[in-house]
């Protein structure tokens, strides 16, 4: 029996060249810039970055208009998924003043990669 999102993920990759990456609890790297925003238990939804635990130009791991001029391939673009770490926390819609919420339109409106901490 799966237990937990995590196991679900490491079972459906076990048969795959490409593996789940294991984590902690605390994550250092590169947002491509992307965000999750979710809607969930709206008005109160999880909302953070989408984080890789690489360094460096991680843009185009959350770019798919590049992804058909630069040939790549189905296992490269769900190793480009698989990479990407979502970081969340529970914020009001309506707290537009939130610190969080704050770093995330930085991250959004950003013209490249940011280094970030979760």
């Amino acid at each position: 029996m799966i237990t937990g999102k995590g196991e679900y993920l490491r079972r459906l990759t076990s048969r795959m060249p490409i593996r789940s990456m294991e984590l902690g609890k605390e994550l250092d790297g590169s947002t491509p810039p992307s965000v999750f925003i979710g809607s969930w238990n709206y008005p109160k939804v999880y909302a953070g970055p989408m984080i890789s635990p690489y360094h460096g130009d991680t843009s185009f791991m959350d770019l798919p208009e590049s992804w058909i001029p630069q040939r790549a391939s189905t296992r490269d673009i769900v190793k480009f998924r698989l990479d990407l770490v979502r970081g969340k926390q529970e914020v009001s819609i309506t707290d537009l003043d939130n610190k969080l919420v704050e770093k995330l339109r930085e991250i959004s409106l950003a013209s490249g990669s940011i280094e970030s901490e979760v």
